[in-house]
């Protein structure tokens, strides 16, 4: 019985060791370490850009509520901002007007049109044109009304 029990210690410590040693050779933890080391990096690289992009985005969201708000605040804001050239058309978009009062006697409720479409002067000429392609064309009509042929 002693004999099968040192056996038994001995086989014990036998598997005991076979299971702490480690399976994987010193490369393989090389390898493994190197990747665990790589996607830490990219995850802090993309915290950064994710960061960046929130900084950004915050950033156009002042800018839109500033482009909307301040018009829209005051009349001489307003007006100075549609003396500038590109952002005049833009302007005239978002800003509201709503004008309402009461005094018991008088009553007002005024609503300014929210958008008006100006015509350029390209409009204008292109318009001419038009005119003047149907008139052509109208004036083509009546000269072939005797159903000639017509030479190419």
């Amino acid at each position: 019985m002693e004999e099968k029990k040192k056996n038994n210690a001995a086989t014990l410590e036998q598997v005991k060791k076979e299971y702490q040693k480690p399976c994987m050779t010193q490369e393989q933890v090389e390898q493994m370490k190197q990747r665990i080391e790589e996607a830490k990096a990219e995850k802090q690289k993309k915290a950064a850009n994710s960061y960046m992009g929130r900084k950004i985005a915050a950033a156009a969201a002042v800018v839109v509520a500033a482009f909307i708000v301040l018009p829209n605040t005051s009349e001489n804001v307003a007006h100075a901002m549609n003396q500038i050239p590109v952002l005049g058309g833009l302007v005239e978009a978002v800003t509201f007007r709503d004008y309402k009062y009461d005094n018991g006697k008088h009553t007002a409720d005024i609503e300014t049109p929210k958008l008006s479409v100006k015509k350029s002067k390209t409009d204008q000429e292109d318009s001419k044109t038009q005119q003047n392609l149907k008139r052509d064309y109208e004036g083509s009509k009546c000269r072939n009304s005797k159903n000639l042929p017509i030479r190419s």
